[in-house]
């Protein structure tokens, strides 16, 4: 902000703040001190601005906290993105506080690690920790029931889960493998509903047994052997599926799939798909669906996610995920006529043949839904595009024969 404005910030931050009298503030707070190694005392400047602009908040970030501290009681949801020293400092008054979405974000790699405690203990609802450990923040953890962990070891993401009983969403990203786990006893919790265990070693998920998991999220190269392991440990009844930036042969996935026939939405996402979804669609299609009396075609294999209702499959460079022409086929002769089937296509990935043969399917009924990459098309309706294609080029050749 211009030099000239800087010293009125706090008296202005007061002003308002006091103007929204009783009502609840979510406050977002992004500072970053300049390192007291710098040799460098001059303020920064903005050299776009007509008139000299300080890019920091250094001459008046201590009063700018104090202001923030004095309503304290009204904090609802506090965003903090800033150097070590200033959470302590954000301690707010002896006020009871309604303190329900609490994110804690800090420099990485700062040591000793930074405290958060409020002089009016908070129970949030929400939680999410970035490079700071759940030990050096002190709050209430019966309440929480989403949780968000970024950058932290194993032992610390464990902790969470046992401090926080009533968690029912859990995401972890970049949380780092740590060999000192104990794998002897695991920690059993009752509640958890939704995991996002992305970029996270198998020890954690060697560590955990969650008997009410719905839904499971996860990025990357798959521990195939620790997540079957999960499953059967738990005893749960996954409904969800989510697989990002995939590549595994088409044996790890069945053998994993195989593991969790609940499976109801399956989303797939293939960093180097390599013709992996053809094996697997055929055993699908052949599957009946679930409580049906009709065998298998494939004698030899278990009917493969038989509660399938819709399942979404892309990649990460636009390339097919399957053959298309293979598609129809599956419908016409297989038993999931029902399955609803998402993915995206160019023009020329699917033959004008194919292309005819699928929009018959999607007018008697069958749900495709493809979304038209053409980079002429991009976001459309690709079977409806391609409809549209078809009625034009037939009605230019009407009005030529005329």
């Amino acid at each position: 902000m211009k030099c000239s404005l800087v010293e009125g910030l706090p008296g202005l931050l007061h002003e308002w703040l006091s103007r929204s009298r009783t009502r609840p503030l979510t406050i977002f707070f992004r500072y970053f001190r300049r390192s007291q190694e710098s040799n460098d005392d001059s303020p920064s400047y903005d050299e776009f601005s007509d008139e000299s602009t300080i890019i920091t908040l250094e001459p008046v970030a201590d009063l700018v906290i104090e202001v923030i501290n004095l309503h304290s009681g009204r904090w609802q949801k506090l965003h903090l993105d800033v150097s070590a020293d200033i959470p302590e400092r954000l301690c707010g008054s002896m006020q009871p506080n309604q303190l329900r979405v609490l994110e804690l974000g800090i420099d990485g790699g700062t040591l000793p690690m930074p405290k958060f405690m409020m002089k009016s203990k908070p129970f949030p609802t929400q939680l999410a920790l970035n490079n700071i450990s759940p030990r050096s923040i002190d709050i209430g953890w019966s309440n929480i029931t989403r949780a968000f962990l970024f950058g932290l070891n194993v032992n610390e993401c464990l902790d969470v889960l046992q401090r926080a009983p009533a968690i029912l969403d859990y995401c972890l990203a970049k949380c780092r493998d740590d060999a000192t786990v104990k794998l002897g006893t695991t920690i059993l919790h009752q509640r958890l509903r939704s995991l996002d265990s992305s970029s996270t070693g198998t020890r954690f998920l060697e560590a955990i047994n969650v008997p009410s998991l719905e839904e499971w999220t996860h990025s990357g190269p798959l521990p195939v052997t620790a997540m079957v392991s999960l499953l059967k440990r738990s005893g749960c009844c996954l409904k969800i599926l989510n697989l990002r930036n995939i590549s595994a042969p088409p044996d790890d996935l069945s053998n994993l799939f195989q593991a969790m026939p609940s499976v109801e939405r399956l989303r797939l996402h293939f960093r180097l798909p390599n013709g992996i979804m053809d094996d697997i669609l055929a055993r699908i299609f052949n599957s009946p669906p679930g409580n049906s009396t009709i065998p298998s075609e494939d004698a030899s294999h278990e009917s493969l996610l038989p509660y399938l209702q819709f399942m979404e499959c892309t990649t990460f460079d636009g390339t097919e995920p399957f053959s298309w022409n293979r598609i129809p086929r599956f419908y016409r002769q297989g038993h999931r006529r029902s399955l609803t089937l998402k993915s995206a296509a160019k023009e020329s990935h699917i033959s004008d043949d194919t292309a005819l043969q699928l929009l018959k399917l999607t007018d008697e009924g069958v749900d495709l839904q493809i979304l038209d990459t053409t980079p002429t098309k991009v976001g459309g309706n690709f079977l409806e595009n391609f409809r549209k294609r078809v009625c034009s080029l037939s009605s230019t050749d009407s009005l030529q024969r005329k």
